[in-house]
């Protein structure tokens, strides 16, 4: 089932994208950008503004 994401879940929504695309840096591998960028990807007010949005951005 699907719904649309709300501000409750923005919290989960930035920790499932980050660690999607920044993993610990412990784990090595081709498909995330930990060896090339630090730092967060996107946070909980970033995910909150896109779904006021309607996350087109």
């Amino acid at each position: 089932m699907f719904r649309k994401a709300t501000h409750t879940d923005a919290e989960k929504i930035a920790t499932l994208v980050n660690k999607a695309y920044r993993p610990d840096s412990n784990e090595r591998g081709w498909t995330h950008e930990a060896e090339l960028v630090s730092g967060a990807r996107i946070n909980a007010k970033q995910v909150a503004e896109l779904i006021d949005g309607n996350g087109t951005s």
